[in-house]
């Protein structure tokens, strides 16, 4: 938290699937995870949200098309049974996702 303090850019990223080792730790959890943990070090809702939207766009220069939610940009979205920004753990009860402008719910994209 003192880099972030500092004003030092945090992306949240993941390291999930290292097959043979962890076989059944996907990106989607291990992001949660990740975003969980950010919480329980003390960040700020908003600033943990930023960490893994906007700064990566941010830092990847992609940041004209992605990131944030604005007209003219390419979004996926997440809807969740409760708001993240009062605990992350929130993110892991998702209603609906939409991705490429088509809306389905989380079991209908395991399909």
């Amino acid at each position: 938290m003192k880099m972030h303090a500092a004003g030092i850019p945090i992306a949240a990223g993941t390291d999930s699937a290292n097959w043979p080792l962890f076989l059944n730790y996907f990106h989607g959890a291990s992001m949660v995870l990740e975003l969980e943990y950010l919480q329980n070090a003390g960040m700020a809702p908003l600033d943990i949200v930023s960490v893994a939207t906007r700064i990566p766009a941010e830092m990847m220069r992609v940041a004209d098309r992605f990131g944030t939610v604005e007209e003219g940009k390419m979004a996926d979205l997440i809807i969740c049974k409760n708001d993240p920004l009062t605990d992350m753990r929130h993110l892991r009860n998702l209603m609906w996702v939409m991705k490429g402008g088509e809306m389905k719910t989380p079991a209908e994209w395991m399909n």
